[in-house]
């Protein structure tokens, strides 16, 4: 009978081990194997900036944009749509691109043409709007 308690107690003390040393290991918390991810997107938090906001039509215009969740934590491998009412804006590298480990994505501007573009942003999975908008201009 001792003999059966002693084999449970030390089959879970080195389960127990194999466990602590595996978390040990791989550097991380064992919460984020063990916990799962419910970050959602805020528009609140989310946020869009362009530099600079007013250029010659010769010039590029910098966007980036930065997906958060509620809690202000940055949101990598999110796809964000950015679009324009300016049709004679081009958006490079292209209009749907997806965050980088930091959560932010750049988009480059340029135009032919003179004119005003305002500036709209989506995070596409979950189809929430960036709160804040920018208006960027291209003069002659």
């Amino acid at each position: 009978m001792n003999d059966k308690k002693f084999l449970a107690l030390s089959s879970v003390f080195f389960l127990m081990f194999i466990f602590g040393m595996g978390t040990l290991i791989l550097q991380d918390p064992l919460s984020t194997f063990i916990q799962a991810n419910t970050a959602t997107v805020s528009g609140d938090k989310s946020f869009l900036t362009a530099i600079p906001q007013v250029g010659a039509t010769t010039e590029t215009i910098k966007v980036n944009v930065y997906i958060r969740d509620e809690n202000g934590d940055l949101l990598p491998q999110k796809t964000v749509k950015l679009t324009t009412d300016l049709p004679a804006i081009t958006i490079a590298p292209q209009d749907t691109q997806i965050t980088d480990d930091n959560g932010k994505v750049e988009f480059t501007l340029t135009s032919a043409t003179p004119g005003t573009a305002h500036l709209t942003a989506v995070e596409t999975s979950s189809g929430t709007s960036v709160q804040n908008t920018v208006s960027v201009e291209f003069s002659p």
